[in-house]
């Protein structure tokens, strides 16, 4: 009897695996060209890039820090990361470095030159060195996907 068993298994088994495999092709070939492959005709998302101010202002803050390279948001057209030597070692706490790294650089990440709208997220530390996160509220209200980390090296 378990011979029996063993071979209804085995063939409901493979059976199934057939379904899987085989009614998603079955399905797609009734799906139009259209939809199923992409097309030269479907327009790219839209990319903003940074104004001429923006660059003007990553020159002149790489000029006076020992910034390495920028990464640009492709919807705001700000700088999005920053890396390098971008400021001198500070004896505050991580959130008022920040804080005070923000402020003399609002005009590069178009922010408000007060950071008011920055409620504080979380400050902790890792082996990599000391972080900083803030959330942008409007009128008291968490602004959705608006965050700012800032992290500094451990010296």
């Amino acid at each position: 009897m378990f011979p029996k068993f063993r071979a209804a298994l085995i063939v409901s088994l493979s059976g199934a695996l057939l379904f899987m495999f085989a009614l998603p092709a079955w399905v797609q070939q009734g799906v139009p060209e259209k939809i199923t492959s992409k097309t030269a005709a479907q327009k790219p998302k839209r990319q903003k890039t940074p104004s001429s101010d923006a660059i003007k202002r990553w020159q002149e803050f790489a000029a006076r820090t020992k910034a390495g390279s920028v990464f640009w948001n492709p919807k705001t057209g700000t700088p999005e990361g920053v890396f390098g030597e971008l400021s001198q070692a500070s004896g505050k706490k991580p959130a008022a470095a920040a804080r005070e790294f923000l402020r003399a650089n609002h005009a590069l990440f178009n922010m408000r030159y007060d950071v008011s709208d920055l409620n504080d997220a979380a400050s902790f530390d890792t082996p990599m060195g000391h972080h900083a996160r803030f959330q942008q509220v409007f009128e008291g209200v968490p602004v959705f996907g608006a965050r700012t980390t800032v992290q500094f090296n451990k010296n």
